[in-house]
């Protein structure tokens, strides 16, 4: 990977800091961020069975779910 010297100076002391090699950190950070642009992806591509799958799932009637409720009823800490 072809980096100015100022950024592999950076990324040199950061995985230094974090007792790591240089490699191991990039690793990381990239997982990190593929991830994070993974979880904020807003729009998602199905085929029409997927599609057909997801609509049945939502228009399906919702089960009873006891431990839901009694979360959902328990007022938080900061609440209380």
């Amino acid at each position: 990977m072809r980096i100015r010297p100022a950024q592999r100076e950076l990324i040199s002391r950061a995985a230094e800091l974090r007792h790591k090699s240089v490699s191991e950190f990039m690793i990381d950070a990239a997982t990190e961020a593929a991830e994070d642009a993974l979880l904020k992806q807003r729009i998602f591509l199905v085929d029409d069975d997927q599609y057909k799958q997801i609509l049945r799932l939502m228009d399906s009637p919702v089960s009873d779910n006891p431990a839901l409720q009694k979360m959902l009823d328990t007022p938080a800490p900061w609440e209380q």
